[in-house]
């Protein structure tokens, strides 16, 4: 889902075909590589229900969504501060078939709401000090 956000003046910015007519946006990047920078252990991704759990859970990305939101919206932050005009949420493998692998199945709608919900808070808290529109994709 697209939508604008506020500019540091507070005003709606125009739709993104709008935009795209003024100027060039830019979209994020690949979340899972600065994921992987980060150099997580295994308890950032099995903590909270997902302690003890039954298989190992480092490399899920999208847990991260549960286990640390901190994380994700700190990438969301480093894509802005570069110049990114759209982000899109951390939900790659927020299905239950890629979850499988992880036996996480069950949470696979929980993912992609709590992606989605980092990504739109991040947004609404980045809306009056961005120099222009952000969308959320």
């Amino acid at each position: 889902h697209l939508a604008p956000s506020r500019t540091a003046m507070g005003r709606l910015t125009d739709s993104i075909p709008t935009a795209l007519q003024e100027r060039i946006l830019v979209l994020d990047g690949a979340m899972g590589t600065l994921i992987q920078k980060r150099a997580l252990k295994e308890q950032d991704f099995a903590s909270g229900v997902f302690v003890n759990w039954a298989v190992p859970l480092k490399g899920n990305y999208d847990i991260l969504n549960i286990t640390r939101p901190d994380v994700i919206a700190d990438i969301h932050q480093q894509y802005i501060d570069a110049g990114a005009d759209i982000i899109t949420t951390n939900t790659f493998n927020s299905n239950r078939i890629s979850q499988s692998d992880y036996r996480c199945e069950k949470y696979a709608h929980q993912l992609a709401y709590e992606g989605a919900k980092i990504a739109k808070d991040f947004r609404h808290r980045q809306s009056y000090r961005a120099p222009r529109g952000r969308y959320l994709r």
